[in-house]
């Protein structure tokens, strides 16, 4: 198995949206990260799945979602696994919805379409932090169990740039100024552990998460399949996953 990148795309605005350069084809998986940072005392968060030309599909995984530690003056960020359904093939356009759209504040996304998975990704490893001190870190996730996988991070900064931290291909979903990057890494060995760190440039409110997502064994028919493990932040963010097999 090898996982690959195919194309990936980045927009900003009060209701992002960004734009693949071609259709997604059917039978790949979709990683869609949001970010969004507003002066607003509620928060925005990661209430429902992005869309894929306007359409929601089947499947679909939040991955995992992290606050900033302040109710006003806040940043969020999630990450999405969605599978390319026959609903949404071919389609191009993605778009943060629910609680993201129309936040006062500044919105980014970013999408990635991978191929090459010998089966369903699942969530694996994740970590997550917020905080507002100029050190950007998620901590760091449990030791990745399959191999190859996929890993994401990213962080979001209310009022500074962050570095892009190696060894990431790195994404900057707000253009260019850094306030919100994403970025992946193809892990070809399982054990290796993973996190996302970076500098503000002045102490500000940040959120930064890691996951990991590898190929779980399809189960025998008529049996059950624990989530795969990962670690969670309690206090000043949350975390929240699920395994979906279509």
């Amino acid at each position: 198995m090898t996982i690959s990148i195919v194309q990936t795309c980045n927009g900003s605005g009060l209701a992002s949206t960004a734009t693949f350069g071609a259709g997604v084809t059917l039978g790949n998986y979709l990683i869609i990260a949001t970010g969004a940072y507003t002066t607003t005392a509620s928060p925005p968060v990661a209430a429902s799945c992005p869309t894929v030309g306007g359409l929601t599909p089947a499947g679909n995984a939040d991955l995992i979602a992290q606050l900033g530690p302040s109710a006003a003056d806040t940043v969020s960020c999630a990450y999405w696994l969605l599978p390319v359904t026959a609903a949404i093939a071919g389609q191009s356009a993605v778009q943060c919805s629910g609680s993201w759209t129309g936040a006062a504040g500044y919105t980014g996304v970013v999408g990635i379409e991978t191929t090459g998975w010998a089966g369903v990704p699942a969530l694996d490893r994740s970590v997550g932090n917020g905080g507002t001190t100029t050190a950007v870190n998620s901590g760091t996730t449990p030791a990745i169990q399959y191999a190859p996988e996929l890993i994401i991070g990213g962080s979001v900064g209310f009022g500074a740039v962050q570095p892009t931290p190696a060894p990431y291909t790195c994404i900057d979903a707000t253009g260019g100024d850094g306030y919100y990057e994403v970025g992946y890494i193809i892990a070809g060995v399982s054990g290796g552990t993973y996190s996302w760190a970076g500098t503000e440039l002045s102490v500000n409110n940040w959120a930064a998460a890691v996951a990991t997502l590898g190929v779980v064994a399809a189960p025998p028919s008529g049996s059950t399949v624990p989530v795969a493990g990962g670690s969670s932040n309690h206090g000043r963010g949350y975390l929240k996953r699920r395994l979906l097999f279509e």
